[in-house]
C-alpha cells in the first residue's frame, strides 16, 4: 500500500466518519468504498464497516448524549435485539454467496434511501395533518 492510497483510504473514512456523526447512514457508502474501490471482498469489507461504525456511533453517542439527545432508557433494549441479531447475522453471511450477500445489501440500500427520503416527506405531511385537528 503506498503512501497517497493511504492518504486516500485516510480521507474517505474521514468524510463517511463525519456524514454518519451526522446521521446520514454512511455505512453503505463505507461498503461501497471498500468494495468498489478498495478491491475488499463483500464480507470483508461489511466487517470492518462494524468494526468502523462502532468507532463513529461511540463518538456520535458521546456528542448526543452530552447534548440530552439521546432516551437512555432505550438503550438497554436496543443492544439486547443487536446481540440476538448477531449469531444468525454472522452465520447468514457466511453460508450465503458472495453475490447474493452483495445484492442483498444493494437492495437494503436502495430500501434504506428511499424509506429516507420519502418517509421524511410522509412524516411532515402526517404531522401538519395532526397538529391541524
Amino acid at each position: 500500500m503506498t503512501a497517497a492510497w493511504t492518504l486516500v483510504t485516510m480521507a474517505a473514512a474521514l468524510v463517511i466518519g463525519v456524514l454518519s456523526g451526522m446521521g446520514m447512514g454512511s455505512a453503505g457508502l463505507f461498503v461501497l468504498f471498500l468494495t468498489s474501490v478498495a478491491g475488499m471482498g463483500q464480507t470483508e469489507a461489511q466487517g470492518l464497516n462494524l468494526i468502523f461504525y462502532l468507532c463513529s456511533a461511540g463518538a456520535s453517542l458521546f456528542l448526543h448524549a452530552k447534548k440530552q439527545a439521546v432516551p437512555l432508557r432505550i438503550i438497554p433494549y436496543l443492544a439486547l435485539f443487536a446481540a440476538a441479531g448477531v449469531v444468525p447475522g454472522v452465520y447468514l453471511a457466511d453460508h450465503l454467496d458472495a453475490l447474493l450477500l452483495r445484492r442483498l445489501f444493494g437492495g437494503m440500500l436502495v430500501i434504506t434511501g428511499t424509506q429516507a427520503l420519502l418517509g421524511e416527506r410522509l412524516f411532515r405531511r402526517r404531522r401538519k395533518e395532526t397538529e391541524e385537528k
